[in-house]
């Protein structure tokens, strides 16, 4: 069975990315530069998304246990 794993999909953006900029530099195709590079720049979104996300719901967890926290001593 294939097994694929995160950086499967990167080098395969990689060389999408490089065979769109190619083809772009020697006239094969007339898309914006913006469709060339949207490969990464979709990789880099998800990444920025699934991170982010992370990020906020650790800062909220950690905001809540700092409250429980203080409420807890203040009951002491």
């Amino acid at each position: 069975m294939l097994k694929l794993n995160d950086k499967d999909y990167t080098w395969f953006l990689f060389v999408l990315t490089l065979i769109f900029a190619a083809a772009k530099v020697f006239g094969f195709i007339t898309w914006n530069w913006l469709w060339v590079f949207s490969p990464m720049l979709i990789a880099l979104g998800l990444f920025i998304l699934c991170y982010g996300t992370a990020g906020i719901v650790m800062l909220v967890k950690k905001h809540k246990a700092k409250k429980e926290l203080r409420r807890m001593c203040k009951h002491d």
